[in-house]
């Protein structure tokens, strides 16, 4: 059938056609470019690769922990008097994250606050290294620390 011959409502349809598919080619191209954009997050993750300050407070959570005699729980139940609950896993996060070879993780500042609160210490005192690692600069009692000296 030849343009000439063909009905004015088919040629009309045909046109519809056409159009509808030009449209849904563009609505499919402006989908596609849509997903391909990436959103930028909030706020970026801290690169887990050199997190030195979590592994440090979390070291010193462990050691004014069990010098205390707290359990990760007991800990974690503690907090909540401090004003901001802190959770027991990640009370446990931190302190795993402070052995060598375990992956570090973030620790959020509202944590360290409440944890210090908790631990009667300073935010300073959580933060900062122990000079012996071996005791935590306090070894238990009626004991001394064979690196460095310390006698409690």
């Amino acid at each position: 059938m030849t343009a000439s011959v063909m009905p004015g409502w088919l040629a009309l349809t045909g046109l519809t056609c056409l159009a509808t598919a030009a449209l849904c080619t563009l609505g499919l191209l402006a989908t596609l470019l849509h997903r391909g954009r990436r959103k930028e997050p909030a706020m970026r993750q801290p690169r887990s690769d050199n997190l030195n300050v979590s592994r440090t407070v979390g070291a010193n959570v462990r050691a004014l922990r069990t010098k205390g005699g707290w359990s990760q729980r007991a800990l974690a139940k503690n907090t909540e008097a401090a004003g901001k609950t802190v959770g027991f896993s990640t009370i446990c996060r931190m302190e795993k994250a402070s052995t060598p070879g375990a992956p570090a993780v973030a620790v959020y500042i509202d944590d360290v606050v409440s944890l210090a609160a908790t631990l009667n210490v300073t935010v300073q005192q959580l933060i900062t290294s122990p000079a012996c690692l071996a005791c935590m600069d306090s070894p238990p009692p009626g004991f001394a620390c064979r690196t460095c000296g310390a006698e409690a």
